[in-house]
């Protein structure tokens, strides 16, 4: 349950048009929403889901105040086909940390590897196609997949281009925050190719002690 006065979130889902829009609760301010395959941070309150994850794909929601981005909650939904509209169910409070690092999922990783600092959420996940660990050089990281998946995978970063692997260079610098989408599918179309299984995670680096 929600503390009364706390800022909070409302989903409401039409599995007719596939939009989820999150309405704000006790909010000071300007709110920004996100969802891992949906948007990136931003002040959009409605978002879409494509027809072909229309199938029980669960999303998570977070939303955080734009002047005091330490305050981060999250709801999670299904996106069902027409028929049905599921009441959206809560995954966690509302929590104030010392950074904006959403700390609930649908689906939360285990301990992140060792020697890993980053916090790798997993909003949607297939242990046989998505096991992340980051690797750091010179203070930047990388990912790497350890999953063995069988038949041709596709990556999704931030939005970029697919990719049939993930990028080999170190590149990402502590604090950034990368949502990954991934799936096994001959094409990257999916008007084309069935996305199955898939797979959603988002990361925040966070460089550990042992970094080199």
């Amino acid at each position: 349950p929600t503390a009364s006065g706390a800022f909070d979130i409302n989903l409401s889902y039409n599995a007719a048009t596939g939009q989820v829009t999150a309405s704000p609760v006790n909010a000071a301010g300007t709110v920004e929403y996100m969802a891992v395959g949906l948007q990136s941070w931003s002040t959009n309150n409605v978002m879409t889901v494509p027809d072909y994850q229309r199938d029980g794909t669960q999303f998570t929601v977070m939303a955080r105040l734009q002047n005091n981005a330490s305050v981060t909650v999250q709801k999670s939904f299904t996106a069902n086909a027409p028929g049905t509209n599921p009441t959206p169910t809560a995954t966690g409070t509302p929590t104030a940390t010392a950074t904006p690092t959403p700390t609930a999922t649908e689906n939360p990783s285990t301990n992140p590897p060792t020697g890993s600092g980053s916090s790798i959420i997993y909003i949607a996940k297939s242990s046989n196609i998505l096991d992340l660990i980051d690797e750091w050089r010179d203070g930047k990281a990388r990912l790497k997949n350890r999953a063995n998946p069988s038949g041709r995978i596709w990556y999704w970063i931030n939005g970029r281009n697919p990719s049939n692997s993930l990028s080999g260079e170190y590149q990402w610098l502590p604090g950034d925050e990368v949502q990954l989408y991934c799936a096994i599918a001959d094409t990257p179309d999916p008007w084309q190719s069935h996305f199955d299984p898939r797979a959603c995670a988002t990361v925040v680096f966070i460089a550990p002690d042992n970094a080199l």
